[in-house]
């Protein structure tokens, strides 16, 4: 009777952890839905408002303020809620801010607009620690890296909220009809994959986990040079993203002087290669380890960068793209991974790095609009190259620390 029964219990575990991973999955997948949807529609927001660019840019800053807040506060509140409540509790304050912008839009009201931007921003920022400690803790669960497919989930829910953004446009469907549908979806696909999370609080930890309490201040996390460097090493690799998203599409235009839809392509194959990169991450991290892998991909940056700049063979700028993308993948789950290494301390870890992160979504369109205007839009992109040298001198930052190797095998 043991051995039936050893069997039953494997393949009980087998199947929750997976079905956790599946959940897991369509939190990150919803996540980016949302931004997808909302940024493929931001010239058709700033025409409902009729605002200027100008003012536009300003609205915008809102979610990144918004977010800014969000993440630190995040790291307290799944501290004490655990990850799976404080998903709600984000998802609650996602909608909360939709139905804020819909209204706004609906009565063409930019302040009001931009309040739900700001607490949208702020949702967001609690949302995006919640799922990054609940990806941790279920690599620790399953012994393998997980936080790439996840993160790969993001991107996909991106490229799909962006598809709908399309087609919303293409049948003339205003911004507020767009994000009802998207509010909607929102609630009803966390609420459901919440459901299937690991109940959080104390009495749902691991007898191992259980023995050890948080106690690491946020203040104190800001002094671990290991947890900044992490952040660090976050930061470059964001930048590589960021500068990417915004520039990319115009550096093929204005620098190679491209079509437009060349330049949508180009942006294009980026992002469905920053999408594989993350799918097959956990391959790479198997073989390499984190430190390897970073270092291998903080090369492909480098790379694919030179070739965007210096090529003007169409191939090989498209190569360029691919490499580019698949390098700048596995920065930011691999650091949500280093910082949740340690189960106790886990959620003011990741916040404190995914702020450190985030400032590069920040920081990079004001710093490669100036290198633009003063060096031209091609050589503004070797900025990028400079953060690849960055993430491999930080990238030894993220190789697992013994003491914080609490799982039957430790994560490479």
């Amino acid at each position: 009777m043991g051995r039936p029964t050893q069997m039953f219990d494997r393949a009980q575990s087998w199947w929750d952890t997976n079905r956790a991973v599946a959940a897991t999955a369509i939190v990150f997948a919803v996540n980016g839905l949302t931004l997808g949807s909302w940024v493929s529609r931001v010239p058709a927001a700033r025409d409902t408002l009729d605002l200027t660019t100008a003012q536009m840019g300003v609205l915008l800053l809102a979610p990144g303020i918004g977010t800014l807040i969000g993440l630190p506060l995040g790291g307290a509140v799944v501290a004490r809620l655990g990850p799976r409540t404080a998903l709600l509790v984000g998802t609650v304050g996602t909608t909360t801010a939709l139905i804020a912008m819909i209204g706004g839009l609906a009565g063409t009201s930019a302040p009001v607009v931009a309040f739900g931007l700001g607490l949208y921003g702020l949702g967001i920022g609690l949302w995006d620690v919640a799922m990054n400690v609940a990806g941790g803790r279920l690599e620790k669960r399953a012994g393998r890296p997980l936080l790439p497919l996840l993160h790969a989930g993001l991107s996909l829910g991106t490229i799909i909220g962006s598809a709908i953004g399309v087609i919303a446009s293409a049948a003339s469907e205003s911004v507020a009809t767009q994000l009802t549908f998207t509010a909607v979806a929102a609630a009803a696909g966390v609420v459901f994959a919440a459901a299937h999370i690991p109940r959080d609080g104390p009495e749902a930890e691991t007898a191992h986990d259980s023995e050890k309490q948080g106690t690491l201040s946020l203040t104190g996390a800001w002094r671990e040079s290991r947890t900044v460097l992490i952040g660090i090493t976050v930061l470059a690799f964001a930048l590589c993203e960021g500068i990417a998203g915004n520039w990319l599409a115009l550096a093929l235009v204005d620098g190679h002087h491209r079509s437009e839809t060349i330049g949508a392509l180009g942006y294009a194959v980026f992002i469905v290669a920053l999408t594989v990169g993350r799918a097959g991450g956990p391959v790479l991290l198997d073989r390499v380890g984190r430190v390897g892998a970073l270092r291998l991909l903080a090369v492909m940056v480098g790379g694919g960068v030179l070739l965007v700049v210096y090529c003007h063979q169409l191939v090989l700028v498209m190569l360029g793209c691919v490499l580019w993308g698949l390098g700048a993948s596995l920065g930011f789950p691999v650091g949500m991974s280093a910082a949740a290494d340690d189960s106790a301390n886990a959620a003011i870890r990741v916040s404190v790095v995914s702020w450190i992160g985030y400032g590069a979504f920040f920081c990079a369109p004001p710093l490669v609009a100036y290198l633009i205007e003063h060096l031209g839009t091609l050589p503004a992109l070797l900025s990028v190259v400079v953060a690849s040298l960055v993430a491999m001198v930080t990238a030894a930052s993220t190789r697992p620390v013994p003491q914080f190797q609490d799982m039957d095998r430790a994560i490479p």
